[in-house]
């Protein structure tokens, strides 16, 4: 008896004492609060994904999303989280995301490993446009840095910006170029020569570096567009020794953006038809 006297003093005691602790802790927390925490890896090498962003949001009307930032080791947490069922996402730059649906029991410590599985990140295309250097076109600039008065020196851009219909209409405005009415089609062009040479010579004419004669109808046969460069030496000791023709005068140096199938000087139905006009044009003339 008298042990069950001590017993049940001592229950007594116990369960008095603990009243006004229990209450003061249910003034200061929630006791149904949970604990959301876990860490987020990468599913192929298993290492640490930090910055990912973790998001819970109640599902069901009304409650505020909590969102958290993975630290450098991966964690996050979340504290204080009311029991429901959550929908639970994480995403990362570089990363699939991921989304499930997460219940919250109360009074628990849930414990989540997310695991992302990496992703191609779709960026703007980039475009890189190049315009291809044609060979001769070092050559052409060392001689035009070189070069002296009676001389002139035109690219495609230059030709194509004075808008001219023949190609002999850039050299109007050069030292020693002339050009005389014709019948028939463009101006023909002459060039002073020299001292020695007669004054108003035709100049010898080269297509690619390759020596066509200067009776060679290039204005009919190539349009400006066609041209890449040009190069008019209107006196003869101007002309370099790779552009020296037989006649004693300058010379005319035309360089083109593509060269036809079979060379500069093959036959093509363009230049067929602009030869069997000049014939017709001569014999209505010759009437």
């Amino acid at each position: 008896m008298r042990f069950r006297r001590r017993h049940l003093a001592v229950a007594s005691l116990v369960m008095v004492v603990p009243l006004p602790l229990a209450a003061q802790g249910e003034e200061a927390r929630d006791t149904t609060l949970s604990v959301v925490a876990g860490q987020v890896v990468d599913h192929a090498t298993g290492a640490p994904v930090a910055d990912a962003v973790i998001e819970l949001t109640p599902r069901g009307a009304g409650g505020a999303v909590e969102r958290r930032l993975s630290d450098s080791g991966g964690a996050f947490r979340f504290d204080d989280i009311e029991p429901g069922e959550y929908v639970f996402t994480a995403t990362s730059l570089g990363y699939r995301s991921t989304e499930d649906v997460l219940e919250v029991a109360a009074q628990s410590n849930v414990s989540v490993e997310v695991r992302l599985t990496a992703a191609a990140i779709a960026l703007q295309p980039i475009i890189v446009e190049t315009t291809r250097r044609l060979w001769f076109m070092d050559g052409f600039e060392e001689r035009r840095a070189d070069a002296r008065r009676h001389t002139g020196f035109f690219t495609s851009e230059e030709i194509l910006a004075r808008h001219p219909k023949y190609i002999t209409d850039v050299f109007r405005s050069v030292p020693g170029a002339t050009l005389v009415s014709s019948m028939i089609g463009a101006d023909v062009l002459r060039v002073d020569g020299d001292m020695g040479a007669p004054r108003g010579c035709i100049p010898n004419v080269f297509v690619n570096g390759i020596l066509a004669g200067s009776d060679m109808p290039y204005n009919d046969i190539f349009p400006p567009e066609d041209i890449a460069a040009v190069e008019l030496y209107s006196l003869v000791h101007n002309v370099p020794q790779q552009f020296r023709g037989p006649n004693d005068c300058g010379s005319l140096v035309i360089w083109l953006k593509a060269e036809p199938a079979g060379g500069p000087f093959a036959a093509t139905w363009k230049r067929t038809l602009i030869g069997l006009a000049a014939a017709v044009t001569l014999l209505l003339i010759a009437r």
